[in-house]
């Protein structure tokens, strides 16, 4: 199992690595290496050969068990490197950025909160044990304590909206380029990124025409 959550950190971390992307394609790339991890369970449960093997017999509440051991794993890690970019990145994340983060790892952490739950039924339609009663207490441990870690999650996403100024609509009144805009807004220059990552509308920078609404922080 050290193994595979060395593997699983690994595939993740490499992904959130690429500082040199955008926010959106960082976050892509995030992304995607969850879904392929949480497809191994998927490869298992459909690999005949495996699952004929003398020497191991996989039943379908083991392939669920894997199922939501991995998906821990990679989860607790989505959520290690996005607290990472939410503090590295603050500064340029728009308030729409950090709502889809927070976003992501909610559903996430809400998915394992659903498989125990499924869990913790199944464990009930049989002869209670020993056995069983461990299950659904483990089960209901976890839960407390992904809502612990989802609440912290959100406490940190809203902590860095809050210290964000509030948004505002203002007009171009003079065309020129994006430069010129942010020095007619803000009297600086170098505020020209900030314009960039507020309207992702804007395709031409180098020309934006009188009359055209921006979106601005309120200064």
């Amino acid at each position: 199992m050290n193994q595979l959550k060395e593997m699983v950190d690994s595939g993740i971390q490499g992904r959130a690595d690429l500082t040199t992307l955008s926010f959106k394609s960082q976050l892509l790339n995030i992304t995607d290496a969850i879904d392929n991890t949480q497809a191994i369970v998927s490869k298992v449960a459909r690999d005949e050969g495996f699952n004929r093997s003398k020497t191991v017999k996989l039943l379908g509440s083991d392939v669920v068990e894997l199922g939501i051991m991995l998906d821990l794993i990679a989860t607790t890690k989505l959520t290690k490197v996005l607290t990472e970019l939410v503090e590295e990145r603050e500064e340029e994340l728009l308030i729409g950025d950090l709502e889809l983060i927070n976003q992501i790892v909610r559903e996430h952490w809400l998915n394992i909160i659903n498989k125990l739950r499924e869990q913790q039924k199944n464990t009930q339609k049989g002869v209670p044990s020993d056995k069983t009663k461990v299950i659904y207490e483990t089960a209901e441990k976890l839960i407390n304590n992904i809502r612990n870690v989802a609440h912290q999650f959100t406490a940190l996403v809203l902590a860095v909206i809050n210290k964000k100024p509030p948004l505002t609509v203002r007009m171009v009144m003079d065309s020129g380029t994006i430069h010129k805009v942010a020095h007619a807004f803000y009297g600086d220059y170098e505020r020209a990124d900030e314009l960039l990552r507020l309207n992702p509308h804007i395709r031409q920078p180098n020309f934006i025409e009188r009359g055209t609404l921006l979106n601005c922080y309120w200064e």
